[in-house]
């Protein structure tokens, strides 16, 4: 997603407003069309047919993975939906032993794509890759072992965070199931491939009349003929090929995991949290779609298969022939009734909504200094079950989707400086040094919910420092006020980066001018004096990722000072801070690894056929 923001920034319409927003909106309006061309593209390898890999497409594109999940804001199934059919075609393809080098790496990219999102899929095909390597024929026994390790191997450093916890291996970016145990779907309901249980749908689209009532219980039934179809299709007397074991083997398997995994918990966190409720500690599980994604490709591949014979297959007697047809066509008007009905369900369910993006959760005039040269923090405070909490936002603050709470605790130079900001002073007034210690760690604005308790806001009303701002909604807003330098006697706003003299008066802001506070700007003789330093309001752990230089020559962080700190040399003139990057060798073996796979799965030239060699070769029937 972070490419697509970048190229969603530079359009003209995206200027002022959220560039994530905007490409995540499109990520979802597209995801449809996108998972149905995919599904299209991929049934050649089962059958050259156009027709069943039409009909096919639309119900993969329609499935309720897909729209329950879009119903829901789970922008993480979008791109495993999309790549998966791909995903599964080239390794069919794979495991026939007719696949070129070009289909083994496009194979690999799409499964790293897909995996990034939806990392049991890396587990998956890992798995896969080495049954493959052990019993595969011929050469698509170094394919094996090139879809078991290279998806993995495309990611680089980011598979560490999955080293670190876990529990991620079973989630994903929004595939984490926090609605508690409500909204989990029945078995008998997963076993129709519905990930949610529709129960929840009448709190956001109700019903009227008794409708209402039994709707819910019937709207998995919509989905039988593709289940009834596919088992029906695995299970055909006749010869099975290895692309038949494959789908038979991802059913069984994704309507396995599917099963356990509302029932394995994966962490715990609030549920229904807001100012003055606690809310309720919940198990968090993985949120089936995934691996029902498995199970309705499987069983649709196999109904392609079928339908894609020219035969239907599912009959057998006499009057052999015109069964076949008979069947053939029931099937296909069965299947065309679920995509439409499936198509009128989507329609109801999103009836009067649109796609927008989210509003932001910090004040404009907070968000305007986040992106600043300032770089500054806003701070959000609130109570919950009568404790005070808080909550920082910069402008590297949240994530796409919610995951896993992460459990770290906050710096402990946070935690101070918001204890002498918040807990100093009377139960009314804040102490002396309120304003001054949210200055220091980059504080520009303090926001409070309309719902806090209001000796809370007469407290910051009468902060000294602090100053009221227009908020929004039921946002009341204060502004931290800027320190004045002893050198200019100009005002010094809250900033991240800042110059102090010895005894920590700040003496001027350092503008930040790109990503990960990153400073190239000269400096005024006046601030370069002996002693001055360099503060940064950042965990001490920063300082190992950067680097800091005056004049040329870097500049090593002071020790014990709390917040990173650095000396600088009299009379310096010009500063720089850069970011270090981390694992660097790792990432240069990564690009090259993943421009080699792009450059295998460009398609130089067509591949000839062996003489004689028809259509018919390219399904697996």
């Amino acid at each position: 997603m972070a490419a697509g923001s970048w190229l969603v920034g530079l359009l003209p319409s995206a200027a002022g407003g959220s560039a994530s927003g905007v490409a995540v909106g499109l990520t979802l309006l597209l995801a449809m069309p996108a998972s149905a061309l995919s599904a299209y593209l991929a049934g050649r390898v089962l059958t050259p047919r156009p027709w069943p890999r039409a009909l096919v497409a639309v119900l993969w594109a329609l499935l309720p993975v897909l729209t329950q999940g879009l119903a829901e804001g789970r922008v993480g199934i979008v791109a495993p939906h999309v790549l998966l059919p791909l995903v599964v075609a080239g390794v069919v393809r794979t495991m026939s032993g007719e696949a070129s080098w070009t289909v083994v790496a496009a194979t690999t990219l799409a499964l790293a794509v897909a995996g990034a999102f939806a990392p049991m899929l890396l587990v998956l095909g890992a798995l896969a890759g080495l049954a493959l390597l052990v019993r595969g024929p011929g050469r698509s026994r170094l394919a094996g072992l090139v879809l078991a390790l290279g998806p993995a191997a495309a990611l680089g450093p980011a598979l560490l965070r999955w080293w670190h916890t876990p529990a991620l291996l079973l989630t994903g970016p929004g595939l984490t199931q926090w609605g508690g145990p409500s909204a989990t779907a029945l078995p008998w309901q997963l076993a129709l491939l519905w990930p949610s249980n529709p129960d929840t749908w009448s709190d956001s689209t109700p019903v009227p009349g008794p409708v209402g009532s039994w709707l819910p219980m019937v709207l998995p039934l919509l989905t039988v003929p593709v289940v009834a179809g596919g088992v029906l299709a695995l299970v055909r007397r006749g010869r099975v090929s290895a692309g038949l074991w494959t789908l038979g083997a991802l059913t069984v398997t994704g309507l396995v995991l599917a099963l356990v995994a509302p029932r394995v918990t994966i962490g715990r966190a609030y549920l229904d949290a807001r100012p003055g409720h606690t809310g309720k500690l919940a198990n968090l599980t993985t949120w089936p779609g995934v691996p029902l994604d498995l199970a309705a490709i499987g069983l649709l591949g196999a109904l392609l298969v079928v339908l894609g014979s020219g035969s239907g297959g599912l009959v057998e007697g006499r009057w052999r022939r015109g069964l076949r047809v008979g069947a053939t066509g029931v099937a296909a008007a069965g299947l065309t009734l679920c995509a439409l009905a499936l198509a009128v369900v989507l329609g109801y369910r999103t009836m009067g909504a649109t796609i927008t993006t989210a509003g932001d959760a910090v004040p404009q005039a907070a968000r305007d200094q986040l992106s600043s040269p300032l770089a500054n923090r806003y701070l959000v405070v609130e109570v919950r079950g009568g404790r005070l909490g808080y909550e920082l936002w910069s402008d590297a603050s949240g994530t796409l989707a919610r995951e896993l709470p992460t459990g770290e605790a906050p710096p402990a130079v946070e935690t101070e400086a918001l204890d002498r900001a918040l807990a100093s002073g009377s139960a009314s007034t804040a102490g002396p040094d309120a304003a001054a210690a949210l200055a220091d760690l980059g504080v520009g604005f303090v926001g409070v919910t309309s719902a806090t308790e209001a000796p809370v806001i007469t407290r910051l009303d009468t902060t000294a420092g602090l100053s009221r701002a227009a908020g929004e909604g039921e946002i009341n807003l204060w502004r931290v006020l800027p320190r004045t330098s002893p050198t200019h006697g100009e005002a010094v706003p809250s900033s991240r980066l800042r110059l102090v003299d010895p005894a920590g008066v700040p003496l001027a802001m350092v503008p930040v001018s790109g990503p990960g506070l990153t400073v190239d700007t000269e400096l005024d003789a006046a601030d370069a004096t002996a002693g001055a330093r360099l503060v940064a309001a950042q965990d001490p752990r920063w300082s190992a990722a950067v680097r800091v230089s005056a004049d040329g020559r870097t500049i090593a962080a002071s020790p014990g000072t709390g917040y990173p700190s650095y000396v600088l040399p009299q009379g310096a003139k010009h500063l720089q801070v850069e970011s270090l990057a981390a694992h660097s060798w790792w990432w240069w073996a990564t690009i090259a690894w993943v421009g080699l796979l792009l450059l295998l799965a460009l398609p130089f030239g067509t591949r000839s056929r062996q003489p004689g060699a028809g259509p018919a070769r390219e399904g697996i029937a």
